[in-house]
């Protein structure tokens, strides 16, 4: 009877903007199936609709940008366009804190989750909620943003038995906001192994913009670069790429509780996740 493998880890995907969690699974189909033994990957929509492409900010040649912006919407079986947050000045941060606040929400209802994934504005999405979980129990945040604060305490609850251990990140960004500015000078940069990745030719989100969330957030971001545009890349020959960022990720965290590798053996000895000590949570 052959032995039993370590079930793949549980990922939360954060599409991009003017998607929906239908169209990034059928956008990431490859990715999906070339690491199903690694990575159980499940999707939610932003519970905002998104605006129309005029309110977009301007990044790289207008033509080119819209290019790869209909190339994100267009095409698409499901036409609900959704948005973590709109690009307006007077609901910019109430919808991050709606989202933040959905998020929450998914963590406790769909969870566990042991990684986080996201494309374009999913990204940065997925970079604030690891920063609201870094920063939980600040005085500052608590006294500055208590709308924030309490959703961090809240996410740090949700995942303190089964911690965030990884995060992959495609087209990126960080967000011209106060709102989430602050989070990033409240304490340390996230621990948590994260893979930035950034297309050479993405006309929406230039590669330092990229560069910069992964330099900015993160205490030691994995950066790779690819000859696509503004799209989560995928190839044969990239498996080997998420398979080792993977591998480091866990052995990176193994201090979060003994977890084998997905598809690997599973020593009876050992649970499957432990509980992680205060000091070691992302």
């Amino acid at each position: 009877m052959p032995s039993p493998t370590a079930p793949p880890l549980r990922v939360l995907c954060l599409h991009g903007y003017m998607q929906n969690a239908k169209v990034f699974r059928q956008r990431t189909g490859a990715l999906r199936k070339g690491l199903r033994k690694q990575l159980e990957l499940v999707y939610v929509t932003a519970p905002h609709t998104a605006a129309d492409f005029g309110t977009m900010p301007a990044a790289g040649t207008l033509a080119t940008q819209q290019a790869q912006l209909q190339g994100v919407a267009a095409g698409d079986e499901d036409p609900h366009r959704a948005a973590w947050w709109n690009h307006t000045a007077d609901t910019m941060a109430d919808d991050v804190v709606a989202s933040a606040r959905f998020l929450r929400d998914v963590v406790r209802e769909q969870g566990p989750f042991e990684g986080v994934l996201g494309f374009s504005q999913g990204a940065t999405m997925a970079a604030i909620m690891l920063a609201l979980i870094r920063n939980r129990g600040s005085p500052k945040l608590q006294r500055d943003r208590p709308e924030l604060a309490a959703i961090a305490e809240d996410l740090a609850a949700a995942t303190a038995a089964t911690p965030l251990r990884l995060g992959i990140f495609a087209g990126g960004f960080c967000p011209t906001l106060p709102l989430v500015d602050s989070l990033v000078v409240l304490g340390a940069p996230i621990a948590v192994p994260s893979l930035h990745l950034l297309g050479r030719k993405d006309a929406v989100v230039p590669m330092y913009r990229s560069r910069q969330l992964a330099t900015t957030y993160f205490a030691k971001p994995d950066i790779e670069m690819h000859e696509g545009g503004h799209v989560f890349p995928w190839a044969a020959s990239m498996t080997s790429l998420y398979t080792e960022f993977i591998r480091r990720a866990m052995a990176c965290t193994s201090s979060l509780g003994r977890r084998s590798m997905p598809g690997d053996p599973v020593d009876a000895a050992a649970p499957a996740n432990g509980d992680a000590p205060a000091e070691a949570m992302p």
